[in-house]
């Protein structure tokens, strides 16, 4: 119960983040929390569009903003959530690994709430230092 109004979900769980955050929408919807998660589609080799569904469920759910790191945590790009052939583009890239190696094994993703979007230029600042 003292985490029902969270407003920061983290999940890091090395293939599961997509799960959780799709069998989590009620809390989500209710709570709105900036989503900080682990965006790797080789973890699902049998369901290929597990982040592209899970992205799709945050946009449904009134995500309005998502900023990208590569996995070494370095700052990569933001965009709006109507850019949807950006996440196709970028979930092709991840799976690109398997032919030409690995550069960047996965993303991380902070997902920000259409109601929290005026976090966007302080999260920025924080990461252009």
């Amino acid at each position: 119960p003292e985490f029902e109004s969270a407003k920061l979900l983290k999940i890091d769980t090395e293939g599961f983040d997509f799960d959780i955050i799709r069998q989590s929408l009620e809390f989500i919807q209710q709570s709105k929390p900036v989503i900080f998660f682990e965006y790797e589609p080789h973890f699902r080799p049998n369901e290929p569009r597990a982040g592209l569904d899970t992205i799709e469920t945050l946009v449904r759910a009134g995500y309005s903003d998502l900023i990208y790191y590569d996995n070494f945590g370095n700052f990569l790009l933001h965009s709006d959530t109507s850019n949807s052939s950006l996440f196709g583009d970028l979930d092709s890239y991840l799976m690109s690994n398997k032919r030409h190696g690995v550069a960047v094994h996965y993303f991380d993703i902070c997902a920000l709430h259409q109601e929290d979007a005026d976090l966007l230029p302080r999260i920025r600042s924080c990461t252009q230092k």
